[in-house]
């Protein structure tokens, strides 16, 4: 295999990782915002909110957009790269 579509698939792998981790954060923050936020008052029979459920919901959303977007700049970077090492 040549070098340089050696390259580009190791680009695109991580392309494809950083798209996985954010589905994967998004899927997970509504999970969590069904099953922490509310949490069920068996006292009165009602679904109350919880704060630090709330704050954790947030925590995984904000880290894995954080975390997609900072594997997107390094895949953006490498191509670039990539495309001045061919010229």
């Amino acid at each position: 295999m040549e070098k340089s579509t050696k390259k580009l698939m190791q680009i695109n792998t991580l392309e494809l990782v950083s798209n996985i981790i954010l589905v994967v954060g998004i899927l997970g923050s509504i999970i969590l915002a069904f099953n922490v936020m509310f949490i069920e008052n068996t006292i009165f029979e009602r679904y109350e909110f919880n704060p630090s459920g709330f704050g954790i919901t947030v925590a995984v959303l904000f880290s894995s957009i954080c975390t997609w977007a900072f594997l997107r700049v390094v895949c953006n970077m490498a191509k670039d790269l990539h495309e001045i090492n061919i010229k």
